[in-house]
């Protein structure tokens, strides 16, 4: 089975987001998943990027591996630092972690997380094109 990979680094800031999200649309699009299954896509890829912000990475490594009809997505934090620092972060920002980790497993239909301590420092997801526009 044949299969291609993108591979994309971007600074570790928010505003290169919408670049990502393009690309990932680009790449959906092309694969024929529809408009609804596209945009989620989107949300899921901007969404692992945020929650990769609280550990501070200098940028994102972004993987996407397209194997017929699975739009694979790994998203890492790079840092030069020797470890990620142990979050201080209020219990209120690991709710919203709680809510943002469940909200991309709805969305996806494989997703896991690497943690340091309390930090998330990768993402990955899987989505099946089940019906081709």
């Amino acid at each position: 089975m044949s299969h291609d990979v993108i591979q994309i680094t971007l600074p570790a800031n928010p505003d290169y987001i919408v670049a990502l999200k393009l690309a990932v649309s680009a790449v959906a699009e092309r694969m024929g998943f529809n408009m609804d299954d596209i945009q989620d896509i989107k949300e899921v890829s901007a969404e692992g990027c945020n929650m990769l912000f609280p550990c501070e990475p200098e940028s994102l490594n972004i993987s996407i591996t397209i194997q017929e009809d699975v739009l694979d997505m790994d998203i890492r934090a790079k840092s030069n630092k020797e470890s990620v620092q142990k979050s201080d972060r209020k219990s209120a920002y690991r709710l919203e972690d709680e809510i943002c980790e469940s909200f991309l497993k709805m969305l996806t239909d494989e997703c896991s997380f690497t943690r340091r301590g309390d930090t998330v420092t990768g993402v990955h997801f899987k989505r099946k094109c089940y019906q081709r526009h």
